[in-house]
C-alpha cells in the first residue's frame, strides 16, 4: 500500500510541476480518440468507403442484368425466330407434326 501511495505521490507531483504538458498530452489524447473512433472517425469512414466499393459493384452488376434484359425484350418482341425458340424451351410447344420427347435423368447411381 505505501508503494501504491508513493507512486501516486510521485505522479502526482510530475503533473503538477508539468501542468502544461499534461493539459497538452490529455487534449491530444482525446483529439486522437476522437479522430479514430468518433461518428465521423477514420474507422467509420473506412467501413463507408469498404460498404459504398461493395454497393458500386452490386448496382453494376444489376446494370448489366437490366441491359441484358432489355435486349431479351426487343428480340422476344421484334424476332420470330426468338419466340420460336422461348416458346419451344419454356413452354414444351411443338409445331404440328413434330414429337416432344422428354427424357428423365435419374438421380440413382448404385445400380
Amino acid at each position: 500500500m505505501e508503494l501504491f501511495k508513493s507512486v501516486f505521490n510521485q505522479t502526482a507531483s510530475f503533473l503538477k510541476r508539468r501542468r502544461y504538458l499534461t493539459l497538452f498530452l490529455i487534449i491530444f489524447i482525446w483529439v486522437a480518440y476522437a479522430l479514430v473512433m468518433g461518428d465521423n472517425g477514420l474507422l467509420v469512414r473506412y467501413n463507408l468507403e469498404v460498404e459504398n466499393n461493395e454497393l458500386k459493384t452490386a448496382l453494376k452488376r444489376e446494370v448489366e442484368i437490366q441491359d441484358s434484359l432489355k435486349k431479351e425484350i426487343k428480340l422476344l418482341q421484334n424476332d420470330k425466330k426468338r419466340i420460336e425458340q422461348a416458346a419451344r424451351e419454356k413452354y414444351g410447344m411443338v409445331k404440328p407434326g413434330e414429337t416432344l420427347y422428354k427424357v428423365q435423368v435419374s438421380d440413382d447411381t448404385d445400380k
